[in-house]
């Protein structure tokens, strides 16, 4: 949700989230297979201020 700064993603990317090189590598994984050029640059140009969410509950410690 861009205008709110919000990503929504599964929770996956918590439970591996070490495979995937922690938060930012998460990030970069989700920008490379997304097809909407919005959604790209919403990641890349906001990396550091987005709230990733899984579900309906905050990860906080992602």
């Amino acid at each position: 949700m861009p205008e709110e700064n919000k990503l929504i993603i599964s929770p996956i990317f918590k439970w591996y989230r070490i495979d995937f090189g922690g938060r930012a590598g998460a990030l970069n994984f989700i920008e490379r297979y997304l097809v909407d050029n919005d959604k790209k640059e919403f990641i890349m140009n906001r990396n550091k201020n987005i709230q990733v969410l899984q579900g309906r509950s905050l990860v906080t410690s992602f």
